[in-house]
């Protein structure tokens, strides 16, 4: 019983490690997009004034 426990918590463990690391990777893209938009806005700005 405490091995197939063990098995069962690393398996959680592993699960979660991969949902973090896809969260930060999207955080990151999000991240990354806000930056571009936040340029090209900065640029349209510039165009229309």
């Amino acid at each position: 019983m405490n091995k197939l426990t063990h098995a069962i918590a690393l398996r959680k463990q592993e699960k979660y490690r991969k949902s973090s690391q896809l969260l930060l990777e999207i955080w990151e893209d999000l991240s990354q997009h806000e930056k571009a938009i936040r340029f090209y806005a900065d640029k349209s700005d510039q165009v229309w004034t």
